[in-house]
């Protein structure tokens, strides 16, 4: 009885979480409070904008800061998708598809030239660091031979390579913080899913911070991937997909409105 009683407990507590889909609007809206202020009050800021009532400035520091949440979110919850999806290919070119569709109106929303050589979207950075954990998954399911190990080296070298040389967004530590947050969700034992999920998003957000102190703000992606409950929520298969491009048209819109 007590045995039952415990993973009845442990069942509601799973129930009682923060599902997939909750995690991703979080992720959205954190994005898209970083991007007003990347994108929008850094304009404004460069154009000689003032207000008497208004700190322009310290806003712009408070969306950043804000901002720096959605990216460990995003990270993992990629982790989930591959570890969940049925066809790793399909999933691999879907994000490289809306990475390369996204890449415009990421050049629009940040300097509004449609090409900008030497800086590309994090989608490319999530597909590249997707790439090196399904080169794992791969090892670790089907072959631990010499062939599956030369997956996963060439993988992880040429992800990093990739990054590197288009410059996208978090570059090769978006590519390490994917690797390392697969290896402690997957890779490695421990007693419960959320000690899992604490361990995975710990790993995503050291590296991160690692990069740079202005990311210190991302450890506060931890809170709500703890309560993360494993559970899909509703179904937003495709909402980042289209709310990532989307947003940043928008932006650039404002931008355009605000001539800046």
């Amino acid at each position: 009885m007590k045995d039952i009683d415990l993973n009845e407990k442990v069942i509601e507590g799973r129930r009682r979480g923060i599902s997939g889909s909750t995690l991703k609007i979080i992720a959205c809206v954190t994005m898209l409070i970083d991007h007003l202020g990347a994108f929008v009050l850094l304009s404004m800021i460069h154009s000689g904008y003032r207000y008497s009532d208004f700190d322009i400035i310290k806003c712009y520091d408070i969306f950043r800061d804000i901002g720096r949440v959605a990216i460990p979110i995003f990270i993992f919850l990629m982790i989930q998708g591959l570890y969940h999806t049925s066809d790793v290919k399909k999933y691999i070119g879907r994000m490289a598809i809306f990475a390369l569709i996204s890449e415009i109106p990421f050049n629009l929303a940040r300097t509004s030239n449609i090409i900008e050589i030497g800086s590309c979207n994090v989608f490319f950075t999530l597909t590249l660091g997707l790439v090196a954990i399904a080169s794992i998954r791969y090892y670790t399911c089907r072959d631990k031979g010499p062939f599956g190990k030369g997956v996963v080296i060439i993988a992880m070298v040429l992800s990093a390579i990739i990054v590197t040389l288009i410059g996208a967004d978090y570059g090769i530590f978006g590519v390490m913080a994917a690797i390392v947050g697969y290896v402690f969700m997957y890779e490695v034992k421990l007693p419960s899913f959320r000690s899992k999920c604490l361990l995975s998003i710990i790993g995503i957000t050291a590296i991160l911070i690692s990069m740079d102190s202005s990311e210190n703000y991302a450890i506060f992606a931890i809170l709500p991937v703890v309560l993360y409950n494993g559970k899909r929520g509703f179904k937003l298969k495709y909402f980042f997909y289209l709310f990532y491009p989307i947003h940043l048209i928008v932006l650039f819109m404002v931008r355009t409105l605000l001539l800046i």
